[in-house]
Parts: C-alpha cells; structure tokens; sequence
C-alpha cells in the first residue's frame, strides 16, 4: 500500500495530504499523512537511496546528458531542482546553488594533463555553459534543443505548483531519489511503478550457500 502511495505522489503528482482519503477510498486501510512521509523519508535513505545512488552513477559516463533546472524552496529559502537526462535514465537532484560545480556533480569531469590544454578545456567549458559551442552541428547525438531537460522537468513543476516543494533538505533529498527512480522506470518500460517501488521494499535473498 505504501509503494502505491508513494507511485500516486511522486509518479502522478497527488499532494500528499489526499493520500489518506484516497487509499480509503481504494483499499479501506487508514492511514496518516504523517507516516507516508515517515515511510518516504525511511525509503529514500534506504533501497530508493540505493537505487538513486545507482542511477547518478549511471549519468557519469554517458556520452550525452542534458540538464536544466527550475526553482525550488526548501523550508521557504530558494534552491533549484536540477534535472540530468540521457537516453534511459533520467536523475534529479535539489541544491542551493546551480552552477557549473552543482552540474559536475553528475557530468563526468575531463581532466588533461597539459595545463594550458586544461585551461583552453575549461575555456571551452565556460563558452559551452553560455550556449555558445554548437555542438549539435558535429555529433549526431546531440539534439539541437534543450527540450529532452526542460521535458524531464516538467513533472517536478507539477508538484511545485500542488505542493510547497521541500520542507527540509532531507524531503528534497527524498523527493530526488524518488523522482528519479520513477521516471527512470516509466522511461524503461516498466510495467508499473507501484511494482518497482514494491521491488525495492523486499529485502534481498539471502546468499545461496551451496
């Protein structure tokens, strides 16, 4: 019950404070805002964490990833949801800041050993994040707009506009890992992300010891 919970909220945008009514409705079985967020805050230090830890590092070593973000509050101060998308992972992640060290957190990191080639690199870098290399005219992977990032975004501006984003930067935290866990699952085919959410709730097996 849990799983589908947290699918309606972080999968289909419902505010958390209609998810009692309607689990109610559905199912019978009462239960309080309070321990649905409890049970979120629990999950995404826990599997969903884990999971969310997983797909960040899936991001690294992409050839393309496209970001972008949008404004977010953490207990009434401003911070940015910032979305990272590739081929068949999208991840999200909530910081105070969004500048080029916030992106590096996913981007992988292009060290040289000459220094002025890594300066002339970082040059290069500084021109890329003012939209001003075209690389879209020479790789063919490289979509010409940014509308893949601005696409993943736009679920997190439901939720902005029905919700008051973040309390504390442990809801942000949590709402990152599960955002991105379930947009990942939705843009990989699964079949339903009360599923993966309940996946990820069972314990491991135990190791076969023959």
């Amino acid at each position: 019950m849990k799983a589908a919970a947290h699918s309606l909220h972080y999968g289909h945008g419902v505010p958390v404070r209609r998810l009692p009514a309607i689990l109610r409705e559905m199912t019978g079985i009462g239960v309080t805002q309070s321990a649905l967020t409890q049970d979120a805050m629990k999950q995404a230090e826990g599997p969903v964490g884990a999971a969310y830890q997983e797909l960040r590092a899936q991001v690294r070593p992409a050839r393309v990833v496209y970001t972008d973000d949008t404004s977010w509050r953490i207990g009434g101060d401003g911070a940015y949801l910032m979305a990272f998308d590739t081929c068949d992972t999208t991840v999200y992640q909530v910081r105070t800041r969004h500048g080029n060290e916030q992106v590096r957190e996913l981007v992988r990191i292009r060290r040289l050993r000459d220094r002025d080639n890594q300066r002339l690199l970082d040059g290069i870098g500084l021109q890329h994040d003012q939209g001003r290399v075209l690389n879209f005219l020479y790789q063919s992977e490289v979509e010409p707009t940014n509308n893949r990032a601005e696409r993943a975004l736009r679920p997190a501006v439901i939720a902005r506009k029905v919700s008051q984003c973040s309390k504390t930067q442990r809801g942000a935290d949590a709402f990152a890992a599960f955002t991105s866990v379930v947009r990942t699952a939705i843009k990989r085919g699964a079949a339903t992300v009360t599923q993966t959410l309940h996946t990820l709730r069972r314990p491991a097996p135990p190791p076969d010891s023959t």
